[in-house]
């Protein structure tokens, strides 16, 4: 995923601070028009992970209980 578009949607601000350098890498460079390339900047699957579970987003909610549900078994009822 595009840690771009994931630093937006998780509301989180530094990505390079919570992830491992395994967990990130930057890509090909993509030329867009006649400009020159830019870095494509990406997150490995666990890294993603690491970041949605960290959002106070409540968009992010949803994704956090479905992974708790799914290592879990169950839902923990408040």
């Amino acid at each position: 995923m595009r840690r771009h578009t994931l630093v937006a949607e998780s509301g989180l601000q530094n990505t390079r601070r919570t992830l491992d350098p395994s967990e990130r890498r930057e890509g090909d460079r993509i030329t867009f028009g006649m400009t020159g390339g830019r870095p494509l900047l990406l997150v490995s699957e666990s890294g993603l992970y690491k970041l949605i579970m960290r959002s106070d987003k409540a968009t992010s909610r949803p994704f956090q209980d479905w992974v708790t549900i799914r290592k879990a078994g169950l839902a923990n009822k408040p």
